[in-house]
């Protein structure tokens, strides 16, 4: 495991529900990539027990960041956190409640990788 080149931020709050999707749907996806991946998951002061299921799947899988606010800072300052802790070249959003596709991610990197464009937002 080298040094990302693919970084996804994941802001959440109180989302323990949606927790299993989303790092399942995610994970294959970034790994589809043939990238070197990380997952960054900045749990934003959640009291649901979001918190001890991301500590129980980090140990499983070390690509999976997981930053805590002790306390709600709101979804602007989990994305800064998350750009912060990212490594790699090509960063992604994604909210945890899964609105957004995570299939759109391989689409955008490619357009990004042509050279074509800066960013991408879908």
């Amino acid at each position: 495991m080298g040094t990302p080149t693919l970084s996804l931020i994941v802001p959440l709050h109180n989302e323990r529900p949606n927790l299993p999707s989303l790092i399942h749907h995610c994970t294959r996806v970034l790994e589809a990539t043939g990238h070197c991946w990380e997952m960054i998951l900045v749990d934003d002061g959640s009291d649901d027990g979001s918190e001890d299921y991301l500590k129980e799947i980090q140990a499983q899988e070390p690509r999976l960041k997981v930053v805590r606010h002790s306390s709600r800072r709101g979804k602007t300052a989990a994305y800064r956190t998350g750009f912060t802790e990212a490594k790699g070249m090509y960063l992604f959003t994604l909210d945890a409640d899964l609105q957004e596709n995570p299939e759109a991610i391989a689409p955008m990197l490619k357009l990004l990788q042509a050279g074509d464009a800066d960013m991408v937002v879908g």
